[in-house]
Formats: C-alpha cells, sequence, structure tokens
C-alpha cells in the first residue's frame, strides 16, 4: 500500500509538471526562469548586489548586522547540508526529467530530486530576512515563490521537493533567527 501511495504522489507530480510545460511554457519565460532559478550563482548577481548588500548591512548596522549576517550564514550552511548530505541520500528520487519523457530539462541539475535546496534556502532567507525585515517581507516570499515555481518549471524538481524542501528551509531559519533576537534582541522595537 505504502508503494502505491508513493507511485500516485510521483504520478501527480509528474503531471504537475507536464502541465506546466504544455500550458505555460513561452520562449520569454523560459529565458527568465533559467536565469532566475539560479541567480545566486550568477557572478554580476554576487559581485553587484549580494556583496554591497552585505556590507552595507554590516556597516549601517554594526555589531548587530554581523550577527544577522553569521545568523544567516549559519542557517543556509545547515540547510544546505541537512538538505544535500541527508534528506536526499535518504530519498533517494530521480529527477522530474530522468523519469518521464514527456518532461524537459530547462536548466541544471544534479543529483537526487526530494528535497530541492533551492527552494529550501529560498524559503529559509525569506523567513529569516522577515524576522529581522517584516516591512520587506513581501519581497522576501515572493522571490523564494518564484525560484521555488522555476524548479518545476525547469523540470529539475517536483513539487513536494519545493513545498518539504521550503518546510526544511522555515524550520531551520525560523529557529535559527528567533534563537539569535532571543539571545542578542536584534529586532529593532
Amino acid at each position: 500500500m505504502k508503494s502505491n501511495f508513493v507511485e500516485y504522489i510521483n504520478q501527480l507530480d509528474g503531471n504537475l509538471i507536464i502541465w506546466i510545460q504544455s500550458s505555460l511554457t513561452l520562449h520569454q519565460l523560459d529565458v527568465f526562469f533559467n536565469y532566475i532559478t539560479d541567480l545566486n550563482k550568477n557572478y554580476y548577481f554576487q559581485i553587484f548586489v549580494i556583496l554591497p548588500l552585505i556590507i552595507y548591512w554590516i556597516m549601517r548596522e554594526k555589531k548587530t548586522g554581523l550577527y544577522k549576517f553569521l545568523g544567516l550564514l549559519i542557517s543556509l550552511i545547515i540547510i544546505d547540508s541537512f538538505c544535500g548530505l541527508i534528506v536526499k541520500k535518504l530519498f533517494v528520487r530521480l529527477r522530474p526529467f530522468e523519469a518521464f519523457s514527456e518532461i524537459i530539462q530547462k536548466s541544471p541539475a544534479s543529483g537526487y530530486s526530494f528535497v530541492s535546496n533551492h527552494a529550501a534556502n529560498m524559503f529559509g532567507i525569506a523567513v529569516y530576512l522577515s524576522v529581522f525585515y517584516p516591512r520587506w517581507k513581501s519581497l522576501w516570499w515572493g522571490l523564494a515563490l518564484l525560484i521555488g515555481f522555476s524548479r518545476m518549471y525547469n523540470g529539475v524538481h517536483y513539487f513536494t521537493d519545493v513545498f518539504f524542501g521550503g518546510m526544511i528551509g522555515v524550520v531551520i531559519s525560523l529557529f535559527i533567527a528567533r534563537s539569535l533576537n532571543s539571545r542578542f534582541d536584534l529586532v529593532k522595537k
């Protein structure tokens, strides 16, 4: 019975990606989602967006900014390690494009599918930054949702990979952000 349920979920997951790729595919979306899915790996984005934001964050908030940055870094290391080294090896799941001949791989991917490290990291970032900068939470969560959807659009992750990866990221980052805040009182009143 367990095997039938897993097969049923796999089929639903695969059918969703097939529907997305057959109904929503446009050349412009292919270009956009291929770019946005690995935004963090883009050299120009790292140098001209991430690095200046980190420097500004630490210079503006001094010690508080440094604590927040280190907390985020620790959160991402834990999330990425837990998902990549434990969960993916525990649930050996083929990528959608490997399991379904109708699904087209539109961006690079390697290793197993469950869970999505991209989703885990992005939802982790979203919840972490929302704790300290709630005014911008729509931006953080919007970006996380966009990247999560891009993983399905590109045929490299199932919905359940994105959903459970996102939940892992949320739980770990929320724990670290709240622990850090309770220790150092980093949220401005």
